[in-house]
């Protein structure tokens, strides 16, 4: 399906821990809060909604626009219970060089960590 350029993400933060994706792709380790690509002929919520569950098995409850970074949308997110894993496609995607999974990190941890893309992790701390 077609990409809009708009990329829309979740920030779900649970008992005093964030949901990040840990990524090591080309050759390079980071972290990105769980979202992707708005497709042709979907809003950027059925977007965000999709993504989360697809990179985390996790449904999201409610949520809120938090903030925008050019015209990339992040969503504070409420999930069901569950423990996060890849499912469907994004489980195929993995190989030993590029590959990425769910995790929940201290809220302590974040500054620490080489989050994509910084203006997101500025915003989450600022909030914390």
């Amino acid at each position: 399906m077609a990409r809009t350029g708009i990329r829309a993400s979740a920030i779900i933060i649970q008992d005093g821990k964030i949901l990040l994706i840990h990524r090591h792709k080309n050759g390079q380790e980071y972290w990105v809060f769980p979202g992707g690509g708005v497709e042709e002929g979907e809003t950027v919520e059925q977007t965000f909604v999709r993504e989360v569950e697809e990179e985390t098995s996790l449904k999201i409850i409610n949520f809120k626009l938090g903030f925008r970074i050019q015209n990339n949308p992040y969503f504070y997110c409420e999930v069901g219970s569950g423990v996060p894993h890849l499912i469907g496609e994004e489980l195929y995607k993995n190989s030993p060089v590029d590959h990425h999974q769910p995790e929940w990190i201290d809220e302590i941890q974040i500054k620490n960590l080489n989050i994509l893309p910084l203006e997101a992790k500025q915003q989450v701390l600022s909030k914390l």
